[in-house]
């Protein structure tokens, strides 16, 4: 009688972890499809702006690095070279234009 007392406690643990795993990857799941709801906007933006550093020649790397670089630095890079500007700044930080790199101060 004990140890049927324990495989009913026992079970009751494991039904109880499963369900909790259950729920987790279940809004896991979720939260990965509301995602793809919103990411093809930001990755055409993306490759918009990838676009015009290339074709305007201030990048000569390989297009797969541009693509490791944050959307919002190459927004404000793609629009910095749409407005002619030699400098451009994202968040808080000055980039050259022509390479995209740290503006230094000495």
């Amino acid at each position: 009688m004990k140890n049927y007392k324990y495989q009913i406690i026992g079970g009751l643990i494991l039904l109880a972890g499963a369900i909790y795993i259950f729920k987790k990857v279940k809004e896991a799941k979720d939260l990965v499809e509301n995602s793809k709801n919103v990411a093809p906007e930001v990755e055409n933006q993306k490759e918009s702006d990838i676009d015009t550093i290339i074709n305007s020649g201030k990048f000569t790397g390989l297009r797969s690095t541009l693509q490791t670089f944050k959307p919002n630095y190459l927004k404000d890079w793609a629009r910095a070279i749409a407005n002619n500007q030699s400098v451009f700044t994202s968040a808080s930080v000055k980039y050259n234009t022509q390479g995209g790199k740290k503006v230094t101060t000495k």
